[in-house]
């Protein structure tokens, strides 16, 4: 199911849901129930497409930028000591490759679609 090069990756991962599993915040236990077994295997797939983005990626699948105050705080700082540190070269290479778009001249259409980042199914439960 995980790519046989995402051994490390995989570790980490699963080392931060336990710290948060076994976390005294109700909050970060919380969000350590959203983080299921497919969106571990989603993430780690992902990461191994496109290496140094590990930390955007958990933030996406825990919906952080959602949470509360004090948790989403709790929540980076967690991830901070699990070592999911945003990586330079890459975040340098992606604001190079922002700079070029922006650069480029683009005709605007009047008509804007606004498409969500984040979709939200209904499940039966």
């Amino acid at each position: 199911m995980v790519p046989p090069g995402a051994a490390e990756t995989t570790r980490k991962l699963i080392n931060f849901v336990e710290r948060l599993r076994s976390s005294s915040d109700a909050g970060l236990r919380g969000v350590a129930l959203s983080l299921s077994m497919r969106k571990l295997i989603h993430i780690v797939k992902r990461d191994c497409l496109h290496p140094g983005e590990l930390r955007g990626l958990v933030e996406n699948a825990s919906l952080a930028k959602f949470l509360p105050s004090v948790t989403r705080l709790s929540f980076y700082a967690e991830l901070d000591k699990a070592g999911f540190a945003a990586d330079s070269a890459t975040s340098t290479e992606f604001s190079d490759d922002v700079s070029f778009l922006l650069s480029q001249h683009s005709v605007q259409d009047r008509n804007e679609a606004l498409i969500p980042d984040v979709l939200f199914y209904d499940n039966d439960q």
